[in-house]
């Protein structure tokens, strides 16, 4: 089954400021629509690898499409050719700063949507180095915080997900990362070949050799790790497989 998937880039480029973004104590900002957008467009590299076709609800890295707006594109695109199901890209806020953890909402009653959601939470915990936001699988209902327009509206099966707490430093500092944007893709892609019922085929053996390895050896700093490898000690490719081999017998 090749999916026709929509990837909605939650917010825009001109919602930070004043929101959707937060100023660290270093002078420094965190823009989550960039954020988003990174991530989405990985994510498309990988989901078009699988043979599958992806729309934008909006364009990476531009002013933000209002929601609305996006919805109606949705349902009208859907209407000329069936859409399998909808992603919706975000980072998560909180007064707390000590909130933490990834999520992801599904529609309450939508079977196929929860579907997807549990195979996101799934690949969510083998792959991310954080821990999930309570249990890691929320349900959007109606008249209540979690009625989300972009999960409501859309006629296809719809998922948002929350990659994690950038109100939280430590987690924006672990999480702003390319090691953790690549991770956070392919959760989503794996994720969307297991609802499609096909095997997922990486981008790059070479990141898949690097997963194999981080999964078991569990370095506190992995991006920094493979930075100082290339850096100074440039491995084979033969040598990467040969070490991430040894962990799959």
């Amino acid at each position: 089954m090749n999916l026709r998937v929509v990837f909605d880039i939650g917010h825009g480029s001109n919602t930070w400021p004043p929101s959707k973004g937060v100023r660290l104590p270093d002078g420094t900002s965190f823009a989550e629509h960039a954020f988003n957008s990174a991530v989405a467009l990985k994510a498309k590299e990988l989901a078009e690898k699988q043979g599958f076709e992806v729309l934008f609800t909006q364009q990476p890295y531009s002013p933000e499409v209002k929601l609305g707006a996006r919805c109606n594109w949705v349902n009208n695109e859907h209407k000329k050719k069936p859409i399998d199901c909808l992603v919706s890209f975000h980072a998560n806020a909180s007064g707390d700063s000590k909130a933490s953890g990834w999520g992801v909402f599904h529609w309450y009653n939508s079977v196929k949507g929860k579907r997807l959601a549990e195979l996101w939470v799934k690949y969510a915990k083998e792959l991310l180095p954080i821990k999930p936001w309570g249990t890691g699988i929320w349900q959007c209902v109606p008249d209540t915080w979690s009625n989300f327009d972009i999960v409501r509206k859309p006629v296809m099966p719809c998922v948002l997900i929350e990659h994690f707490f950038f109100t939280n430093f430590d987690e924006l500092r672990e999480c702003n990362t390319p090691w953790f944007i690549g991770l956070a893709a392919e959760v989503t892609v794996r994720a969307l070949c297991e609802y499609a019922g096909v095997a997922f085929r990486p981008a790059d053996p070479v990141e898949e050799y690097k997963r194999i390895i981080q999964e078991h050896c569990k370095f506190d700093n992995p991006q920094g790790v493979w930075d100082v490898i290339e850096k100074y000690h440039p491995y084979p490719v033969g040598w990467l497989q040969k070490w991430a081999d040894s962990y799959r017998k």
